[in-house]
């Protein structure tokens, strides 16, 4: 399986090129990743973009870089988009330099898992944090430090197995990104599940080339993405209140509502 190296999936871009034999033709648009590639849903998102984008008389070149590499590249202006981003990561950057293609690509929730067993009365809960960037910084923002100790996870079997051990009281992630890592629901069987938070994760794209964002939109609707990918990865109901971007409490680690529409 392919981990966090720099995996520029250039097979995907010379597929479509020839089988429209047009590859010596298309000028290229460089899009960064920030889930593993090689999975089903790595996939189908580069799939069905790369496709989408070739359409518009454009090929499209996909490196897979970690979440916060990902973002510097952006920022660098060395990228021309992302494939799917969530939240807004113009925010982030500190710039104005992207604009949101309006088709969530993915649909996830964000689960914190904590152990049965840990102790209640202990002044702070330790929390391992494995998710992007910029959904660690957004609520990274508003835990309390006096009562939450955060570990920012690299692995996420890692973390599980810090859980297991007890050298962490609760994992905070996502079911999607641990399955991209080779972790299953039997791996999260003993802990106790809280859904926080249903979100989406859109596709962004440089303003130099905001004339696709339409034709891209456009598209993505239009593409027939398979049954098993849709039900999955884009048909999931919000977790909290009926509304996405909005987080419950959980009581071990937030206490209050949060709304980040």
């Amino acid at each position: 399986m392919l981990k966090w190296s720099l995996i520029t999936i250039s097979w995907l871009l010379s597929q479509l090129c020839l089988a429209a034999g047009t590859s010596k033709n298309l000028p290229v648009l460089n899009f960064e990743i920030s889930v593993n590639p090689d999975t089903e849903m790595g996939r189908v998102v580069t799939g069905s973009l790369t496709k989408v984008v070739q359409d518009l008389g454009y090929g499209l070149q996909i490196t897979s870089y970690p979440p916060k590499r990902g973002l510097m590249e952006l920022k660098a202006g060395r990228v021309d988009g992302s494939v799917g981003r969530a939240g807004n990561f113009n925010t982030v950057l500190g710039s104005k330099d992207f604009v949101r293609i309006e088709f969530p690509m993915v649909v996830f929730r964000i689960s914190r898992w904590c152990r049965v067993d840990r102790d209640k009365s202990k002044p702070k809960v330790h929390v391992g944090l494995g998710l992007g960037y910029l959904l660690m910084k957004l609520l990274m923002d508003h835990m309390d430090s006096g009562r939450v100790e955060i570990q920012t996870l690299t692995d996420q079997k890692a973390g599980i197995q810090m859980l297991k051990a007890g050298r962490l009281d609760c994992v905070l992630s996502n079911d999607l990104i641990m399955e991209t890592q080779g972790l299953s629901s039997n791996d999260l069987k003993d802990f106790e599940r809280f859904d926080l938070m249903t979100i989406e994760a859109f596709p962004w794209i440089a303003k130099r080339h905001e004339h696709l964002k339409a034709g891209i939109e456009a598209g993505l609707k239009a593409y027939p993405f398979p049954e098993a990918f849709r039900k999955k990865f884009q048909d999931l109901s919000p977790a909290c209140e009926g509304s996405l971007s909005v987080l419950c409490p959980d009581g071990a680690i937030f206490t209050k509502r949060l709304d980040f529409r």
